[in-house]
């Protein structure tokens, strides 16, 4: 056993200086690598970083073109993973689906309809202009919103909040969206 011990320590004392260092920069590399990738998971796509103009905007393109009836699905990333499918029928959600189960308290399916998603990101927004007071996180920590909004009605395709440093993320997508006539 010390024999073998011995061993490694005399292949270790023979490492010529350059393989150290390639093996130091390698390392360096990976490092760098990995937190570019996480960083282009977690700001991705082509959504824009939020204003409030391009939020009210969407808003008002909601309110005066959405449909009072629609189906929604919406695929869900971060601490709260999964899938939803929303039914919305003049104004009110009618059925709400999270992960192939139907919640029993009614008073959260509102959350996803649209109007719901917009209450959402208004109160992110607000709390990101001072995320330690808005968030509860520790000062310094910065909060990006993005979003992306449907051009025919207004609604958030995508909308994403990370908060920097924290492991803390939200995010949102449509995967469909449809119209019905009442």
């Amino acid at each position: 056993s010390a024999g073998a011990g011995s061993a490694a320590g005399a292949a270790r004392a023979r490492l010529p200086a350059s393989t150290i260092a390639w093996g130091v920069a390698l390392g360096g590399a990976v490092g760098i690598a990995a937190t570019l990738a996480a960083f282009a998971y977690f700001v991705r796509g082509t959504a824009e970083v939020l204003t409030l103009e391009a939020l009210r905007e969407a808003q008002a393109k909601w309110e005066e073109a959405g449909p009072a009836s629609y189906n929604q699905e919406l695929e869900l990333v971060g601490s709260q993973a999964g899938t939803i499918q929303v039914e919305v029928r003049r104004g009110e959600v009618t059925r709400m689906v999270r992960n192939g189960y139907q919640p029993s308290q009614q008073r959260t399916w509102w959350y996803w309809s649209v109007p719901g998603q917009f209450e959402t990101i208004d109160v992110d927004w607000e709390a990101a202009q001072d995320p330690p007071r808005g968030f509860g996180v520790a000062p310094g920590t910065r909060a990006i919103l993005r979003a992306e909004f449907d051009p025919q009605y207004g609604y958030p395709r995508f909308y994403q909040r990370v908060l920097l440093g924290t492991g803390i993320h939200v995010e949102w997508r449509v995967t469909r969206f449809e119209a019905v006539a009442d």
